[in-house]
């Protein structure tokens, strides 16, 4: 199955843009949490689904050089530390 890249071009900067500038330990589903890279794979990979992107299957967002937080449908928010060189 393919995807438009246009249409995921939108979903990428609607999911993102609405995070911007904002306080997210103000905001759901934050609110009272710790906005850790690992809440905002998750929200970031739920959103692009809720967008009309069901092909979507893996979010990574890099936190620091080397540490990347993955949101993934078949599993827990999990972190993996690659060895920078």
């Amino acid at each position: 199955m393919g995807i438009d890249f246009a249409v995921a071009r939108w979903a990428l900067h609607s999911a993102v843009a609405e995070l911007h500038d904002t306080n997210l330990t103000a905001r759901e589903p934050f609110a009272g949490k710790n906005p850790t890279a690992e809440t905002l794979a998750r929200h970031i990979f739920e959103r692009l689904r809720d967008l009309g992107l069901p092909i979507i299957n893996r979010v990574e967002l890099t936190e620091a050089p080397g540490c990347v937080a993955v949101a993934e449908p078949s599993c827990d928010l999990v972190m993996q530390n690659t060895p920078v060189n």
